[in-house]
């Protein structure tokens, strides 16, 4: 990720999106998005617990405390966008809009 994000500086990308990644591989991406991507980024996190497989089935789900909880930490670090990508119901939007960010 650090390298990519070293290439990507060098054009005109405004805003980073990590999607389709594990719950547990977002997270360990976003310190390094903080530290290393000055503009505008976002998660889109799976929510398949492990690598996803060669034919997209999802069989173990990450909960909705751990997707929401990526999400918030997220939020908290500087997140402009987030979402979800395979896995993500109409329930987990309604998470993230329910959210109420404590000031």
């Amino acid at each position: 990720l650090m390298a990519v994000i070293d290439i990507i500086k060098k054009f005109p990308v405004t805003c980073l999106l990590l999607n389709c990644n594990s719950i547990e591989r977002t997270f360990g991406a976003l310190q390094i998005i903080k530290k290393k991507w000055p503009l505008k980024w976002g998660v889109y996190p799976n929510l398949g617990i492990g690598e996803p497989s060669l034919d997209g089935i999802i069989n173990k789900y990450s909960s909705n405390k751990e997707f929401l909880n990526l999400i918030i930490q997220s939020i908290n670090l500087g997140a402009n966008i987030v979402g979800g990508c395979c896995g993500a119901t109409p329930q987990h939007i309604h998470l993230i809009k329910n959210y109420k960010r404590k000031v």
